[in-house]
């Protein structure tokens, strides 16, 4: 229980810095407009996407299923963004492979 507690946690702070990050690289002050749903909908993947996270973790079983639900033109709206710190694009990207999606994000 306190160790789901502290991932929650973890995932919250993880996403508020993504969102802050996105703001403070685009000069604008709400950035993309999607930006907060996509990101709330992709908490259960901060551990997956952190750019600390040990190389070898995957996704989990709510990563997977938020990700279905997530609006890929956002997504790539986030992960094109003047380089967001706190997450890694290449794991960012590499998640609907991960989650054994047939779909893939292509952000060129």
């Amino acid at each position: 229980m306190e160790e789901q507690k502290r991932l929650i946690m973890k995932a919250i702070c993880f996403f508020s810095m993504v969102i802050m990050s996105v703001h403070l690289h685009t000069g604008n002050a709400q950035g993309p407009s999607c930006a907060p749903t996509m990101l709330r909908q992709l908490s259960p993947c901060a551990a997956f996407v952190s750019p600390s996270a040990n190389a070898n973790l995957q996704p989990s079983g709510a990563c997977c299923a938020s990700l279905q639900n997530v609006d890929m033109n956002c997504m790539c709206q986030v992960i094109n963004g003047a380089g967001v710190p706190t997450l890694d694009r290449d794991k960012a990207l590499a998640l609907p492979q991960a989650c054994n999606l047939d779909t893939s994000i292509s952000c060129d």
